[in-house]
């Protein structure tokens, strides 16, 4: 088993009583509801579900462990679901499952799916100052929700493997070969909204 780290500064807990912060409440509430239904995540972890849901405006000046590059492997995973997807229709030419594949994963459309599903995603991100309003609020863009959802993607890949992703992936933003229409590869991205 790995020693318990801290969040914020990587060092070892051994031995110590580790007492989450609000942030880390936040993560392991979102963790708890649907899509994951992820209950006694352990600490090792919870460390990446923290990491996916961090900007890195988060350090407002100083580095931070920020959701980035778990967002670059997220991207990859969601386009090889969008793409097995895809590829499973098959009438479909190289051409339009191109087109298809691109409508899954554009963040605009990734954005909407993760708030129309309900997520919440922008009342847990850790964000900086320059991302906070005057309420209180985050003040999260469309790319920014879109990466975190990838980030988040591949945590649960690096935690869960890629089924426990694709699972996710198709729950939230409902990649799924039902809804590729006869006809949808003649159309393009911009009418199929």
């Amino acid at each position: 088993m790995r020693p318990r780290v801290n969040v914020y500064t990587g060092q070892s807990m051994a031995g110590r009583y580790h007492m989450e912060s609000r942030f880390e409440m936040s993560v392991r509430e979102l963790l708890a509801r649907q899509p994951f239904c992820y209950r006694a995540v352990p600490q090792e972890d919870m460390a990446l579900f923290c990491r996916a849901l961090t900007h890195d405006s988060a350090g407002d000046g100083r580095p931070v462990d920020s959701y980035e590059r778990l967002e670059f492997l997220g991207d990859a995973v969601l386009e090889l679901i969008a793409c097995e997807e895809a590829y499973r229709d098959g009438s479909l030419a190289e051409g339009p499952m191109t087109v298809i594949k691109q409508d899954w994963v554009a963040n605009h459309r990734i954005s909407e799916k993760v708030v129309a599903y309900g997520l919440r995603i922008d009342d847990v991100m850790r964000v900086g100052g320059g991302h906070v309003g005057p309420s209180g609020s985050h003040i999260v863009t469309e790319g920014m929700r879109a990466d975190c959802f990838e980030a988040l993607l591949a945590a649960v890949y690096l935690t869960r493997g890629l089924e426990e992703a694709r699972r996710v992936a198709r729950e939230v933003i409902g990649i799924s070969p039902q809804i590729v229409q006869p006809g949808d590869e003649a159309r393009s991205v911009s009418e199929r909204r």
